[in-house]
């Protein structure tokens, strides 16, 4: 594989947490969820990504892309959508960085 085509496929799979990441809280009471949750719906999904690995997506989807609010709560990172997430996750938004989803995936509110 060339370096090119890694660097193409890195992009879409964190494309693809980020999208994932909003879903799951979109499906969540309060429109928020710990770190273990949120780590629980990614390896279902197929990325099973560690710990520093979400903070990074996490840190990136509120200060990039400003789609939700992170807290830190002890030790236990807790992350809540925004309006501009959630209409990100549904498909009304469209943001670089942040896969758009199939129509089969759009969430039905």
């Amino acid at each position: 594989m060339t370096d090119n085509q890694d660097q193409k496929e890195r992009s879409f799979k964190q494309a693809d947490i980020r999208l994932l990441i909003l879903q799951c809280l979109s499906r969540q009471p309060g429109y928020m969820a710990n770190q273990q949750v949120l780590l629980f719906a990614l390896n279902e999904l197929g990325h099973g990504i560690g710990h520093d690995l979400l903070y990074v997506e996490l840190a990136w989807l509120q200060q990039v892309a400003n789609v939700l609010v992170e807290r830190i709560v002890g030790e236990m990172h807790v992350a809540q959508l925004n309006n501009d997430g959630l209409d990100v996750a549904i498909g009304k938004r469209m943001i670089p960085g942040i896969r758009y989803p199939l129509p089969f995936e759009l969430i039905k509110k």
